[in-house]
């Protein structure tokens, strides 16, 4: 028990300083970085609640991924988020915005309910019966991805997350080398 009193008493306030202290529970190897690219949301989720459901492109290797994020947890009893802790809106807005995200795999029941459970949105249909509506938006700017199955994604939970870089619109493109004039 000693031991562990000196180790925490050493080794927290380093992990303090350094002003990147894990989440409790997990270790920083455990945690992912990845770079990418919104490309669609649950809108009606993020207008409704304080969690989020988005799909991203990762930067290193194009793949889709999926990311879930609810500030205080996802279980029923989870407290109401603070404004601070909402995702930003130009997060899901701005096409020109590249994100570094910091995730980790699903750690508990409610973190893997969050990414396996089946989430159907439903509208009326043409007859007033109602059918199943896709919940995902596109972020503005960009295509839409048709037949989109979320559940088959790699799932993720986001902790954190800081703006990349901005995209840099192309200039006009570069043109062919023309002959020298004689």
């Amino acid at each position: 028990m000693r031991c562990l009193r000196v180790f925490f008493a050493l080794f927290c306030p380093i992990t303090l300083l350094m002003g990147q202290a894990a989440p409790s529970g997990t270790s920083p190897s455990e945690m992912r970085t990845l770079l990418c690219e919104i490309v669609q949301y649950d809108k009606e989720m993020s207008a409704r609640t304080s969690q989020a459901d988005i799909v991203v492109i990762a930067e290193s290797d194009g793949r889709l991924l999926r990311i879930r994020y609810a500030p205080n947890g996802f279980g029923f009893d989870a407290p109401p988020a603070k404004t601070s802790q909402l995702v930003p809106p130009d997060m899901l807005s701005n096409e020109n915005l590249r994100w570094a995200v910091f995730v980790h795999a699903p750690r508990n029941p409610d973190e893997r309910d969050a990414c396996t459970a089946p989430r159907k949105r439903f509208a009326p249909g043409k007859n007033g019966a109602l059918v199943e509506v896709d919940r995902f938006t596109p972020v503005p700017g960009k295509q839409v991805i048709h037949s989109l199955q979320s559940s088959a994604l790699p799932c993720y939970i986001l902790d954190r997350w800081t703006v990349s870089s901005k995209k840099v619109a192309p200039s006009t493109p570069p043109q062919a080398p023309q002959a020298p004039i004689n």
